[in-house]
């Protein structure tokens, strides 16, 4: 598994939109090919019945129109949740300067497809933007976004009348594959809901307050006292002795990618620093305070804050730090063998599949990849490798012909894999 790039996690400066601006040119040149032939790119999205074929050129103003759900509390006394959805639109013009557009997030009563779609239209509408410059739509891989009768995504191809580019949230992909990995080890992830979770800060903040006088809170809690992924006996640092098994190969390959990221501290979120400091440390990095030639800030126990339903992340950042402080903190047998499983899927897996993300060329690569660790890893957790396995299987968006040539413009795919794909 190759070295990734440095500025893997935080791109530059132009690329804080919802892509990298070279990313979204890449998609409209993609999106132009299927929207002159949306029936011969073989995707079984397409509806040819109800997509009329066009023989006329499209203006050459492009968008790329996103939707995103969003719940929203209704600030009443009733308390009740409302379905909102959030739409923007990305011009093509000065791509370089110009940041998506909020175009509003009007409320939907009953969340359909083809409400949703209407209120799309109606949106568009009132800033008097031509539907038929729409390439692209990107969405959470819900039912009443991308049901191929009903979704939203079907739905406006059917008032567009061309195929657009359906852009699934990657981190939304992560979060359901490792939802579905760690359901058969009896998930406690589910915000505060989970025993082991909810306890986690009342043991921790009178330990952390004890240890205070004695040593600064940052030193807290002893490194020593870590209890961290144990590497076999027999191991080498060197990648060319072997052969390991697929638990640490994986675990040579991430150890050395989070620590090339905080070396370069390349971090947009403090929680995207926080899980990969969680796994550098996790795989045996150096925990040395301040003190270590490797990262610059060593090792930070941070205190544990809120966990949220909604995101995984959040509670990978929780498992990783009940494993690590596991040794002062009595657990039962079958709350810790949980733990260290789902600790480990973390690490191995999710943590930086879900990092890596946001890299949109890089997508179809990244997919392979995390498929095949999968597959590997069923002689580790059969169970959970093979959940995780159908839940890939049903979100093959970037693999499909449409989007897997994106890995034409993927720097770390070779000249020789191009052309076949070519």
């Amino acid at each position: 598994m190759e070295q990734l790039a440095l500025d893997l996690i935080k791109p530059s400066a132009e690329s804080r939109l919802s892509a990298p601006t070279q990313h979204r040119q890449v998609r409209a040149v993609i999106a132009q090919v299927c929207r002159i032939n949306p029936t011969g790119m073989g995707g079984p999205r397409k509806n040819p019945a109800v997509i009329k074929k066009e023989e006329a050129v499209r203006p050459t103003e492009r968008r790329a129109a996103e939707n995103d759900r969003r719940h929203h509390s209704e600030r009443s006394d009733t308390r009740h949740l409302q379905e909102g959805l959030c739409v923007l639109y990305t011009p093509e013009v000065a791509l370089e300067t110009v940041r998506p557009l909020f175009l509003g997030a009007p409320i939907v009563k009953r969340g359909t497809g083809q409400e949703l779609c209407t209120k799309c239209l109606e949106i568009f509408a009132v800033y008097d933007i031509p539907i038929e410059s729409i390439i692209a739509a990107v969405f959470d891989t819900t039912a009443s976004n991308t049901g191929i009768q009903q979704g939203c995504c079907t739905r406006l191809e059917q008032a567009i009348q061309h195929a657009i580019l359906w852009n699934a949230c990657r981190h939304h992909m992560a979060e359901l594959h490792v939802k579905h990995n760690v359901v058969e080890l009896h998930a406690c992830h589910q915000g505060s809901r989970g025993a082991n979770v909810q306890a986690v800060p009342k043991w921790y903040l009178p330990l952390a307050r004890e240890a205070a006088p004695a040593a600064p809170s940052r030193q807290f809690p002893d490194p020593n006292v870590l209890v961290r992924w144990e590497w076999p006996a027999d191991f080498t640092s060197s990648p060319h002795i072997g052969p390991y098994s697929i638990t640490t190969t994986l675990a040579l390959a991430w150890k050395e990618w989070a620590r090339a990221q905080l070396e370069t501290n390349t971090f947009e979120r403090e929680d995207y620093r926080e899980l990969t400091e969680s796994i550098y440390f996790y795989l045996g990095g150096d925990v040395s305070p301040y003190e270590g030639v490797q990262v610059p800030r060593g090792f930070r126990m941070r205190r544990p804050g809120a966990m949220h339903s909604a995101r995984f992340m959040a509670s990978s950042i929780y498992l990783l730090k009940m494993q690590l402080l596991s040794s002062i903190w009595a657990m039962k047998a079958r709350e810790q063998t949980v733990v260290e499983k789902m600790a480990q899927i973390v690490a191995l897996l999710y943590g930086p599949y879900y990092l890596k993300s946001r890299l949109s060329t890089s997508a179809p690569r990244h997919d392979l990849e995390f498929y095949y660790s999968l597959l590997a890893y069923i002689s580790v957790e059969p169970t959970a490798a093979r959940k995780g396995l159908d839940s890939v299987r049903r979100h093959m968006w970037y693999l499909v012909p449409e989007q897997v040539i994106l890995c034409l413009f993927d720097d770390m795919v070779s000249d020789k894999e191009k052309k076949k794909v070519f």
